[in-house]
């Protein structure tokens, strides 16, 4: 049954046309679950033989150098056998040796969900978001969408030994069997069926590629397929095109178009190629290119940035758009000068926002996975570097992006997205964010306007605090994604947006607003406000001042509030967990205090106001989901009177060694 929660009532008032869309999907699915009481609900033999038969599409695998360098990576070998071994770990779990696989187990609470209509499972877990059930529906999606596969089967490619080509299958297999179609977690989500559907066919292609390679010389391909196990091509094929009925009948458009609607769609780019004999696929195909030429116009700023306005959504989505975008180019499909130039810019912004050191700042909520693991080390990758984007971006794009400017400028403005950086060879900030989505909903925003993260010299100092977790411990949820997380000014104790129960909305009221973005020769200039915080009584407005000496590289951050009456103060910033703290020794009558931030390479001293209280908090930062490592804040707190000294002066300077 549909549950009619609260805050889907308060959504459906806010997007009335979405939530038409998200009832008809619904009913759409009870249509479905007729049709399976009724066992009217199968395949086409037909279209399972037609998709047998197509091999006229192609594929990156044709690309021989794209995969010679994939193939030829020094941890492909010993992640396969750690796959033969059905080792396998994620978002925070160490890996581990199953046994048996069960596919609908979250392999951190022990948790399995049962084996329900898929309706009737979403309904049940979006009533549970409250609940600190401790079990977390990620990591079921995560191991059943299979990205795995794609060093297990470059493995088979590089030793043509048989039984990685033999686990491939067998995992499939087994995924197949307990995984009913329309049954159980598996098949919550249309994105979590495409990004599994895409994995599946990459990882085939790479099999076919080798198969083809070793027998093509006496055989005709289907032949050379025959190389698999009995009937096990036919499952595979039936299976796929279930799941490109199931993901067109489910398109995520409510409550909001997202990276979910988008993956979607790059599900039925690959399904559609595959089955383009067919009229499902050629409906599939058509609706899929005309739907990612739209999405590029809608949930892509001018400036290049992904609407949702976090940074690893931003990442999450260009990757989505690369590998389709370059399928659909090697099969002829022309997306338009707008989609490319666009695209180009969406790779620009990553190359902006990666910090000296290799890693991307954590605004936003953190989304870790990606859509096909082939330059990364399943078992161990830096979540925070965004480099195998910039990689495939050259494959798609048949251009090295080196981001060069033409100028000396440090500032590098996003305005439809609201980032502002300064970057040079020896500092990194970045701060700023607008309404995401175009104000329509907050699924991965987090209350942190005029927040920032500051690297030097490659080393990280101030930064955000992550994300952590979503559905299992809703505390925890909200405690990341706090004004309080985050490096800026917390008042009267109050959010800057207020938290609704669905951990995936944040009703965004506060509005960022431009002061000043200006540059000389001597120093670089950001000025933001927000007005978050005018729903208080009195009401009161926060401005910050971000100034970068040129020289000197020393930062001044300036905040200043306008409003009426007292006000609690709260300024909160959290350091890099490798960052030690010393608070110098002031004098009683000194105006300001001293914290010295020891990094492993370079020093740094925080000048604050004597006048705040000083408090050095034991804390914790989640640098990837699912995992948090200790960290320290300093915190500040003091008070707003209209009358006293405006603004408050916070220095960040190096300390030369």
């Amino acid at each position: 049954m549909l549950s009619l929660t609260s805050t889907r009532v308060k959504k459906a008032i806010l997007h009335p046309k979405e939530a038409i869309f998200y009832i008809k999907n619904y009913l759409k699915g009870q249509t479905l679950r007729l049709k399976l009481k009724l066992g009217l609900l199968r395949v086409p033999k037909i279209a399972v033989e037609e998709g047998l038969k197509n091999y006229n599409y192609r594929f990156f695998t044709d690309n021989e150098k794209f995969l010679e360098e994939a193939a030829n990576q020094n941890f492909i070998i010993s992640v396969a056998d750690k796959i033969l071994n059905n080792e396998f770990g994620f978002l925070g779990i160490l890996p581990k040796n199953l046994k048996h696989i069960d596919w609908r187990e979250d392999l951190k609470s022990g948790y399995s969900w049962p084996k329900l209509f898929y309706l009737d499972l979403r309904e049940a877990i979006a009533r549970d978001y409250t609940k600190n059930t401790g079990r977390d529906i990620r990591n079921v999606w995560e191991l059943s969408r299979f990205n795995y596969l794609i060093p297990l089967a470059l493995a088979y490619y590089k030793t043509e030994d048989k039984k990685y080509l033999l686990k491939w299958q067998s995992l499939i297999g087994d995924w197949l069997e307990k995984n009913p179609v329309y049954y159980g977690p598996n098949w919550i989500l249309a994105m979590e069926a495409a990004i599994r559907a895409t994995n599946w066919v990459f990882s085939y292609e790479i099999i076919k590629n080798k198969l083809t390679s070793l027998y093509s010389q006496n055989e005709d391909e289907e032949s050379v397929l025959s190389k698999l196990t009995p009937n096990f091509l036919n499952s595979f094929y039936t299976s796929l095109l279930e799941h490109g009925v199931f993901i067109f009948n489910n398109l995520e458009y409510a409550p909001v178009k997202s990276n979910h609607y988008l993956s979607d769609i790059v599900g039925l780019v690959y399904l559609g190629l595959v089955f383009q004999k067919t009229k499902q696929g050629q409906k599939w195909l058509n609706f899929a290119v005309k739907a990612i030429k739209q999405e590029m116009q809608d949930q892509v700023y001018q400036d290049g940035v992904d609407y949702e306005l976090a940074i690893t959504y931003h990442r999450c989505v260009t990757e989505l758009f690369l590998w389709s975008s370059w399928l659909l180019k090697l099969n002829g499909v022309d997306l338009g000068i707008e989609f490319w130039q666009k695209l180009k810019q969406m790779v620009n912004f990553t190359s902006s926002y990666t910090k000296p050191n290799d890693l991307a700042p954590q605004i936003g909520d953190s989304e870790d996975s990606r859509l096909h693991l082939v330059w990364e080390n399943y078992y161990n990758w830096e979540k925070r570097n965004h480099f195998a984007l910039l990689k495939l971006s050259i494959y798609v794009l048949e251009s090295e992006n080196n981001n060069k400017k033409n100028t000396s400028a440090l500032i590098t403005s996003f305005p439809q997205a609201g980032f502002y950086l300064i970057k040079d060879k020896d500092f990194y900030l970045i701060t700023g964010r607008n309404k995401a989505c175009y104000g329509k909903g907050g699924s991965h925003t987090h209350n942190d306007l005029l927040s920032f993260e500051l690297n030097y010299q490659g080393e990280d100092f101030i930064i955000d605090s992550g994300t952590y977790c979503y559905t299992s411990n809703y505390q925890d949820r909200n405690r990341f994604r706090s004004t309080r997380a985050h490096n800026t000014v917390m008042i009267d104790g109050a959010e800057q947006d207020m938290f609704w129960k669905d951990p995936f909305f944040i009703e965004q009221k506060a509005q960022l607003k431009v002061i000043e973005i200006s540059e000389n020769d001597k120093e670089a200039i950001i000025t933001l406000s927000h007005n978050g915080y005018q729903r208080l009584s009195p009401p009161i407005v926060h401005q910050r001042k971000f100034s970068f000496d040129k020289t000197t590289k020393n930062l001044i951050i300036a905040d200043s509030f306008e409003g009426e009456g007292k006000h609690c103060l709260e300024w909160n910033f959290h350091l890099a967990p490798e960052i030690k703290l010393w608070l110098r020794e002031q004098s009683e009558d000194s105006k300001f205090r001293d914290l010295i931030l020891l990094g492993k390479k370079n020093k740094l001293v925080l000048t604050a106001p004597f006048c705040l209280d000083c408090a050095i908090i034991d804390d914790e930062v989640s640098p990837s989901y699912g995992v948090k490592v200790s960290a320290k804040t300093i915190r500040f707190s003091g008070f707003f009177l209209p009358a006293q000294a405006n603004p408050f002066l916070f220095k960040i300077q190096p300390i030369k060694t």
